[in-house]
């Protein structure tokens, strides 16, 4: 409303200043024009340049005309108030003045000097009352054009905002009935106007990443339960049946010791989940350094050499490239999946770990494995924490389902990627991206 009443208001000025303008350019050459023809005229010794009714008080055109010596030799009526010029009168000099009797715009200038020839001074006025009061009802006009532009853009303001805005408060009801219990339902995308399209469809988009997100932390929290749940009751089995009756000294120390891989366990769990605390966090920063990938692999795989032989699974390595990151975290990531591969990968199997790079300089390590594979079910939940396999959970094989889980944090932590794709009865390949090196 404020913006069209300042439009009218700034059109109004615009179009006043315009009209006051052309009408004082047209009267001013009215003036200068009068001037000319009447003071050529008047060099002549009689009258008769004198207009028709230049006499008459109701002629908007007077005139006035000295001798020499200033007196007067003829005036109309209608130049009464209109006071003498200067003896220095000059043609280019036009006056605008208000009198009682009205505005007037006047001019004076003298003939030529020549011999035989009158030496006289001629003084025209126009009368420009009319132009005033038209543009004095013009002022009135463009005010009450400007009351009633502004009734009419605060009661089409209302429409037009009440209506705007209309979609906005359905977008406040639909959203106030969604809640963490109902992060399934989604605004139609049918019933928006075009402007409020790409809202709809980010809100959209959002519901979906919290409902996925919402739905991992319930299994992780399900998984951590179970996960904690488990060395916290054999803890609690054992040292029931230890105190149920006196042992010996090394019944007891068996019972320790079993308790201490317990123990163990869930200090691991405990450091695992502090890890992921702090990927999480985003004023954690990484120390990160340019080191040379290959040998960095090599160093896992020596590392797992043994654990290989004796599944009998054959693991090589290849490639030559510099990586960007931190050392310590890209090797517990390499020997994360590395593991994996070796707990799902049969007797007879291989694995490789490729390194390269892509067309923009990222580091790029494929490790690939001939195992079980992973189902399509399971596939997009594999990174998830403390996740599991029907396959795994079944055939009861070690871990907690968090290796993945880390290597995505961690890929996660350096702006980096994580691929997985599988087949089942084929083998899985797992490709971890990390960005090259940013300039200084």
């Amino acid at each position: 409303m404020i913006s069209a009443l300042g439009i009218l208001a700034i059109s109004s000025v615009v179009l006043y200043a315009i009209l006051d303008w052309e009408l004082d350019r047209e009267n001013r050459q009215l003036v200068s024009t009068l001037l000319a023809v009447l003071t050529e005229d008047a060099q002549e010794p009689d009258f008769h340049f004198l207009l028709p009714g230049m006499d008459s008080p109701k002629q908007p055109y007077q005139l006035r005309v000295f001798d020499e010596s200033m007196r007067v030799l003829f005036a109309s009526s209608g130049m009464v108030d209109v006071p003498f010029p200067d003896r220095t009168a000059d043609k280019n000099l036009i006056v605008e003045l208000n009198l009682p009797s009205g505005r007037f715009m006047t001019s004076a200038n003298w003939t030529e000097r020549a011999e035989d020839v009158p030496f006289r001074l001629v003084q025209v006025a126009v009368d420009i009352t009319d132009d005033a009061v038209l543009l004095s009802h013009y002022r009135l006009a463009a005010f009450g054009v400007l009351v009633t532009g502004l009734a009419a853009c605060a009661l089409i303001s209302v429409v037009v905002v009440r209506r705007g805005l209309r979609p906005l408060r359905e977008v406040t009801l639909a959203t106030g009935r969604i809640s963490a219990s109902q992060l399934h339902e989604r605004l139609g995308a049918t019933t928006w106007p075009a402007e409020l399209m790409e809202l709809v469809t980010s809100f959209n988009s959002m519901l979906s990443r919290l409902d996925r997100a919402f739905q991992s932390l319930s299994r992780s929290s399900s998984s951590m339960a179970h996960e904690l749940r488990t060395p916290i009751n054999n803890l609690i089995g054992e040292a029931d049946v230890a105190l149920s009756f006196d042992r010996s000294a090394s019944e007891y120390r068996a019972v320790l010791e079993s308790a201490m891989e317990e123990y163990q366990r869930l200090a691991k769990i405990v450091d695992t989940l502090l890890f992921f605390a702090r990927a999480d966090n985003p004023q954690h920063k990484l120390r990160l350094e340019t080191f040379d990938g290959a040998q960095s692999i090599r160093k896992v795989v020596d590392f797992f050499d043994s654990v290989a032989a004796d599944a009998g699974v054959t693991v090589t390595s290849t490639g030559a490239e510099p990586v960007t990151a931190n050392a310590t975290l890209f090797m517990q990531a390499i020997g994360n999946v590395l593991n994996n591969a070796l707990q799902h990968t049969p007797a007879g199997g291989s694995i490789t770990v490729e390194l390269g790079h892509d067309e923009g300089g990222a580091a790029r390590v494929a490790i690939r494995d001939t195992g079980v594979g992973i189902g399509p079910d399971d596939l997009p939940n594999v990174t998830e924490h403390f996740y599991r396999t029907a396959a795994s959970r079944a055939t009861r094989r070690s871990g907690m389902g968090l290796g993945l889980s880390i290597v995505k944090s961690v890929m996660d932590w350096h702006s980096g990627r994580i691929e997985i794709t599988s087949e089942l009865g084929k083998g899985t390949q797992v490709v971890l991206t990390f960005p090259a090196a940013q300039s200084p």
